[in-house]
């Protein structure tokens, strides 16, 4: 990590994984952001000193200059200040060992919002049971339709500025 980069809770993760022919786990990240056209393919959230995401296994906490020793990253800064960094964090941890990955939602509802702009998926609490990373993080900022939102929706979104980039990119 960059000395000059001080994180904040609220600040948004972005992640790229390297495509690797021969490594059956990178192509799930080539295909987001194939489908979604991005240029990263996962999204965490920063809360105190933790990294809080949507992973196959579900949403997790992981110590946050762990997670992201080695990555390739761009890290997110809400231009309005949270209202309160306390209730964000309750927000991502109330999630925590509680919500499942949504791989249906990955698979089917997103490809089909992005190619023909139709959320065939679950809306509201029925949603809450299982989020893809994009919605997790959407969530705990409130956001009206996180339940549809993409990777990309935070890359190209108006509502950050980029606090960090890794010079591996």
């Amino acid at each position: 990590m960059n000395q000059t980069y001080k994180h904040r809770t609220g600040d948004v993760v972005l992640f790229r994984y390297a495509f690797k022919w021969y490594n059956p786990a990178t192509w799930l990240s080539f295909i987001i952001r194939l489908f979604t056209a991005a240029k990263y393919n996962h999204v965490a959230v920063i809360a105190g000193n933790c990294i809080y995401e949507s992973v196959g296994g579900g949403v997790r906490k992981v110590e946050l200059y762990k997670r992201l020793s080695g990555q390739n990253v761009r890290i997110l800064r809400p231009y309005a200040p949270i209202e309160s960094e306390y209730n964000l964090t309750l927000r991502a941890e109330s999630r925590v060992g509680k919500t499942k990955y949504d791989v249906i939602s990955l698979i089917f509802f997103h490809p089909i919002h992005i190619l023909f702009g139709v959320w065939l998926g679950r809306r509201g609490k029925k949603a809450e049971r299982a989020m893809v990373c994009s919605e997790f993080v959407a969530w705990v900022y409130g956001w009206q339709y996180w339940y549809k939102t993409d990777n990309e929706d935070f890359e190209n979104s108006d509502k950050f500025t980029i606090a960090y980039e890794s010079e591996r990119f």
